[in-house]
């Protein structure tokens, strides 16, 4: 027990795993050879856990970036600040597959993607990267949907 709080006293110390950075590595590699217009920072070294991946598009809104969770099995377009109801307000009617929810103080569009894990390396995992990297070109156009001079995307009005 004294140990537990000795420890939690010292913070949050990283272990690095070499084959979940190496995964993330391959991830961003991957994505700047075939998708340059979705941008994401060079990843640092990772720990066993991680699994979340932040990106964006071009130009878009502070406070507005695209999380690709995967133990969740999703690709989510989050709006800090913002709420479901927000979402609902500006469309009912969302096309298939995108689901407008609320995640703590951030509005979502999310979007099921298949199963990836970081054990296993990219290679062999690319037709599954795919449809998360299609995922994010479906929600990249509803961006900008909260700033009162951009035009709607397709799909919106």
């Amino acid at each position: 027990m004294n140990e537990a709080i000795t420890q939690s006293r010292r913070g949050y110390k990283k272990i690095v795993n070499l084959t979940t950075s190496d995964f993330y590595l391959a991830y961003w590699e991957y994505l700047r050879r075939h998708h340059p217009h979705i941008l994401m920072e060079k990843p640092s070294s990772k720990s066993f856990k991680s699994n979340w991946f932040i990106m964006r598009g071009a130009h878009f809104p502070k406070r507005v970036l695209i999380h690709h969770k995967m133990r969740q099995r999703v690709v989510e377009l989050g709006f800090s600040g913002r709420t479901q109801s927000e979402l609902l307000a500006i469309k009912a009617d969302w096309p298939f597959g995108i689901v407008p929810l609320q995640k703590g103080k951030r509005a979502v569009l999310s979007i099921n993607v298949p199963e990836m894990e970081t054990g296993k390396g990219l290679a062999g995992q690319e037709l599954s990267l795919e449809a998360v990297f299609a995922a994010v070109d479906k929600l990249i156009p509803y961006a900008h949907l909260f700033e009162a001079t951009s035009a709607a995307p397709p799909g919106i009005e």
